[in-house]
């Protein structure tokens, strides 16, 4: 009878730690976590959506909502921590505060300034990255695909791949590195682009454009390339329901924002379709702003109450088989 209670009692410790590591959403080797956000209430007259976490009754900006894509201020991140450290716990979501990019990272770059050669360089199979050092205030550069490089094509399959080399990701991470967003009473740096997928022969896949601009219609997949989204520098954002400015330019090789679409999930789609990236910069005072696609991070996943009741029981199951063992 012993023995058996064992058994019982070894089944329910393996189902619950299976159930808490799937509720708390365990990282995987990814060093960062972005955390889940919603709609702030108050959304201050933006001409897009806000995104906050929200905590203890206050709510803090931490990122917007630009069509498909989700934007994160990473300067906004690195604050929430660095106040309070129990809304982001730097064990749960990593230290923000220590990322960095470029070069001997493990990220690709899209739009690089070149100071030098090998510096556009990317590891097979991914084209090399454009050079987005323009002499121009604009810059708009197609990637991927077939593109610098026709030789050299750059499918689905291949990035689903590498997502899921370690460190592991679930979504392609996109990286901005801004050499001058703009400051307080200043022409703000403006970007738009869309992610999309092609057919072996360039025809569009229907369903498979994101779309990072101004329309606030996500998932129907129009692309504007004139609703710019501003890249604003300094802003104030609430903690604990006190106000602290933060300022969304890091610093070279600091990336200052982190967007991903919730949708893209590139395992939905044939390995042999071509991947694209386009993105557009306006504002540029001829400093090169840099792109990076990334996987060194992950979306944190919140437990729903309802999950942790059962988290609950299970852990209830546990005493009751314990007691019983031991009689």
């Amino acid at each position: 009878m012993e023995r058996e209670m064992n058994a019982i009692l070894k089944t329910n410790i393996l189902a619950v730690a299976v159930a808490l590591g799937s509720a708390l959403g365990v990282q995987n080797a990814s060093a960062l976590s972005l955390p889940t956000v919603t709609a702030c209430t108050d959304q201050q007259g933006a001409p897009f959506t806000l995104m906050c976490v929200k905590y203890n009754g206050f709510e803090t900006y931490v990122a917007s909502q630009h069509d498909d894509f989700t934007s994160y201020s990473i300067a906004a991140l690195i604050e929430i921590q660095k106040v309070d450290d129990t809304i982001l716990p730097t064990a749960t979501y990593g230290d923000w505060s220590k990322l960095v990019s470029g070069s001997g990272q493990l990220d690709i770059g899209i739009y690089v300034k070149a100071g030098g050669g090998g510096v556009l360089d990317n590891p097979d199979p991914f084209p090399d990255a454009l050079d987005s050092q323009a002499n121009s205030s604009s810059f708009t550069g197609t990637w991927g695909g077939d593109i610098p490089d026709p030789s050299n094509v750059l499918s689905v399959g291949e990035v689903s791949d590498w997502l899921q080399q370690p460190p592991a990701a679930d979504y392609p991470y996109f990286y901005l590195d801004l050499a001058e967003p703009g400051a307080a009473g200043e022409s703000l740096l403006q970007f738009t682009g869309h992610v999309y997928l092609t057919d072996e022969s360039g025809v569009a896949i229907d369903g498979a454009d994101w779309a990072f601009d101004n329309l606030l219609q996500p998932g129907i997949g129009d692309y504007d390339s004139t609703a710019w989204v501003d890249a604003p520098g300094e802003v104030v954002i609430f903690i604990n329901g006190d106000a602290y400015e933060i300022d969304n330019n890091r610093g070279s090789g600091k990336p200052d924002f982190i967007a991903y679409a919730p949708t893209m999930l590139l395992s939905n789609y044939d390995d042999d379709y071509l991947f694209w990236a386009q993105f557009s910069i306006d504002g540029m005072a001829g400093a090169g702003e840099e792109l990076y696609l990334t996987k060194l991070t992950t979306v944190q996943v919140i437990p729903e109450p309802g999950i942790l009741g059962l988290l609950g029981i299970g852990l209830l199951g546990l005493g009751l088989a314990g007691r019983r063992a031991s009689r």
